[in-house]
């Protein structure tokens, strides 16, 4: 999403649709859905963690700095490796 604007035009809409949605307001269509089982149980932790992870994973790679990404390539770094490399590694250590 934070690298793709088509990405990020398509599935920001959405989670920012769910987003202030309390999960456990989820509940009751969960278990018509689902049933009392482990899917539902699964799906609502799903949607209370995908939305925050979502938004730090989006804020962390949207901070990459652009001159590591400059060096990288001047250097010879393939797309891959810059995006695994450099974009990505940033990316974690803000998420955490």
């Amino acid at each position: 999403m934070g690298l793709s604007p088509t990405v990020r035009g398509i599935l920001d809409p959405l989670i920012e649709l769910y987003r202030p949605v309390p999960p456990l307001a989820y509940l009751p269509l969960m278990v018509i859905w689902f049933g009392i089982g482990e899917t539902s149980k699964v799906l609502l932790i799903y949607l209370a963690i995908f939305a925050p992870v979502a938004m730090s994973a989006l804020a962390g790679v949207k901070s990459a700095q652009q001159v590591r990404i400059r060096a990288a390539q001047s250097l010879g770094a393939s797309r891959t490796q810059v995006l695994w490399l450099v974009i990505f590694a940033g990316a974690h250590c803000r998420k955490f």
